[in-house]
């Protein structure tokens, strides 16, 4: 202010300008859920099979967002995300997606041997046909 020889009310005009510029406008989490909601790509959710976590998450792991799994070493994200691949790869009739997988694995501890004994495990009707288990994989 006394650099550019300016009073309090310019400056904070200058910063509310500034700003308006520069931030985009706020949201409320309300206002993103409606908009979320309103677009049909977006509105789904892949169910996780477990009750407690689709409950938490309103229907499981929303659709057309990226969603990071954090936590300490051993906890299971690894097998979460591939019975989350496995049940993106299913088909409809199975509750599954239909669709198709790509597995990013920075650690290598992808396991196409893990990923058929957890299908096994989950849907051994559909797991009993070996093609089934050679294509999900």
């Amino acid at each position: 202010m006394e650099l550019l020889d300016v009073g309090l009310a310019e400056v904070r005009s200058a910063l509310a300008h500034i700003s308006e510029k520069v931030c985009p406008p706020y949201q409320t989490a309300l206002s993103l859920m409606e908009q979320r909601a309103q677009n049909e790509k977006f509105s789904g959710h892949l169910p996780t099979g477990l009750e407690g976590l689709d409950t938490a998450l309103c229907g499981g792991i929303p659709f057309g967002v990226l969603t990071e799994l954090v936590g300490p070493p051993g906890i299971g994200k690894t097998q979460f995300c591939l019975k989350l691949s496995l049940l993106a790869s299913l088909p409809t009739s199975y509750g599954g997606l239909n669709g198709r997988v790509i597995y990013i694995d920075v650690e290598s501890k992808f396991s196409s041997r893990r990923m058929i004994e957890i299908g096994i495990t989950s849907f051994p009707e559909l797991f009993q046909k070996k093609e089934m288990a050679q294509e999900v994989c």
